[in-house]
């Protein structure tokens, strides 16, 4: 199984810290571990799957602009799922600062705390079934390795 991206990363990205290889967003209790990045991987991975391109012994693109491509792919993947978790921990009742939230979608990423809507980044919501989000597609789209059949029509 190929990892794009680590938790390191992932933790650097979001300015936070990994303790016990876990990330914690003190505000809503959101938690991101090693399983999270690999899921995101797995979705890069299931998305190109009948793409054709050079890769080393350990699978990895040969090309480095392939490489970070799928890394940047796998970043957006995890940012989704990190952003989807918050999400669900809000709309459970938690607020990112503490305070009572007055409304909550989960289909939208939004919220609203004392009349002050926020809403999550609009490429980076996860797909309900979990499949690569939006932001990440884009990436792989711009490689010119995806092989979607278009209808247009």
């Amino acid at each position: 199984m190929r990892e794009y991206i680590s938790l390191e990363a992932f933790a650097d990205e979001l300015g936070l810290e990994v303790v016990d290889d876990v990330i914690t967003d003190a505000a809503t209790g959101a938690t991101m571990t090693s399983r999270g990045m690999r899921a995101a991987s797995r979705a890069v991975d299931s998305y190109l799957m009948s793409a054709i391109y050079r890769t080393d012994v350990d699978g990895y693109p040969v090309d480095v602009g392939l490489r970070e491509a799928f890394a940047d792919a796998a970043m957006e993947q995890a940012r989704a799922i990190w952003s989807s978790d918050k999400a669900r921990l809000r709309a459970e009742g938690a607020s990112p600062i503490g305070r009572p939230l007055q409304s909550a979608s989960i289909g939208s990423v939004s919220y609203t705390v004392d009349g002050t809507a926020s809403t999550g980044e609009p490429g980076q919501q996860l797909p309900a079934d979990g499949s690569l989000c939006q932001s990440a597609i884009s990436i792989l789209e711009a490689t010119g390795l995806c092989t979607r059949v278009r209808v247009y029509g």
